[in-house]
């Protein structure tokens, strides 16, 4: 989105549309990382408004040096452009080699549909159109161009100075529109290394916490494992008095052999009976014992 605002302000006739379509591009850029963004608005504000550039001559001789390729580049716009008139072809190349002009070339295919741009396009080809007449006329000398410099285009520098003021102008709106940005991106940073800080912060402390909920856990899960091996040493002890008073009472039983019938009987009976409840009694003391080991192998780990 923010390249598209900037394709927009370079396509734009007039500096002023171009500032706005640059303020855009500030508020659309914001989408990108800081650097990018940086970066591209600072690409952008030297594309918008290019400053003149004085033709090194000898540079351009340089260039001409290599007569093949030179004559490569001729047979090529002839092949391509060989079904135009002159007239079209030295006008459109003075367009195309114009700084401020070539800016049109940019524009959507629905440029003539927009009245502003189909009039500013009118305008840029008539004035291609004079300086090449006077050219070939033998108005004046040097590249068609060399035209607009003539006597009698004191208006059209007037008119050019004025347009290279608004064109500065536009500069530094942008320049400023950049520099509010850069503040913008330094204290978005500021603000996302804070939250940065926060966060981990209160990670530390989610990771202490749930360790202490942990431990807290753990120690109350041995505090009842505590509490019932004391309640099955409590029944053990019990069991235990039992088994003994059970074997007691079975040893007296067999030590009364010279009763009478009815006493053996009796005593057979009681027995019997306490022969039955040391075996429970074994028992019960046996899976106490195997309580006993699981808990204290828990209280252990």
């Amino acid at each position: 989105e923010a390249m598209a605002f900037a394709a927009k302000a370079l396509r734009s006739p007039r500096p002023e549309d171009s500032a706005t379509a640059l303020k855009r591009t500030v508020q659309g850029s914001m989408a990108l990382q800081p650097e990018e963004t940086i970066a591209f608005l600072s690409r952008m504000a030297g594309k918008l408004v290019e400053k003149p550039v004085h033709i090194d001559e000898q540079a351009w001789r340089n260039s001409l040096v290599d007569l093949h390729l030179v004559m490569s580049c001729c047979k090529s716009l002839f092949v391509t452009l060989e079904h135009h008139r002159e007239a079209m072809l030295r006008v459109s190349v003075e367009i195309v080699t114009c700084r401020q002009s070539r800016v049109a070339l940019f524009w959507d295919d629905y440029w003539w549909s927009d009245d502003q741009k189909r009039e500013a396009f009118k305008a840029i080809v008539e004035e291609k159109l004079q300086a090449v007449v006077k050219w070939k006329n033998g108005c004046v000398s040097g590249a068609p161009n060399a035209a607009m410099d003539g006597s009698d285009g004191n208006e059209t520098a007037a008119l050019a100075e004025q347009e290279l003021g608004e064109q500065r102008a536009a500069r530094e709106k942008a320049e400023r529109a950049l520099k509010s940005a850069e503040l913008s991106l330094t204290s978005l940073r500021s603000e996302v290394e804070e939250a940065g800080g926060r966060a981990t912060f209160l990670e530390r402390s989610n990771h202490k916490l749930t360790d202490e909920v942990a431990q807290l856990r753990k120690s109350l899960d041995g505090d009842d494992k505590a509490k019932q091996l004391a309640e099955a040493l409590s029944k053990l002890a019990v069991t235990e008095a039992r088994l003994q008073e059970a074997s007691e009472a079975s040893a007296a039983g067999g030590g009364r052999g010279g009763m009478d019938a009815a006493s053996t009987e009796l005593a057979g009976a009681g027995l019997l009976e306490a022969q039955a409840r040391l075996r429970d009694a074994e028992a019960e003391l046996g899976s106490l014992r195997n309580t006993q080991k699981r808990l204290e192998g828990e209280l252990v780990k």
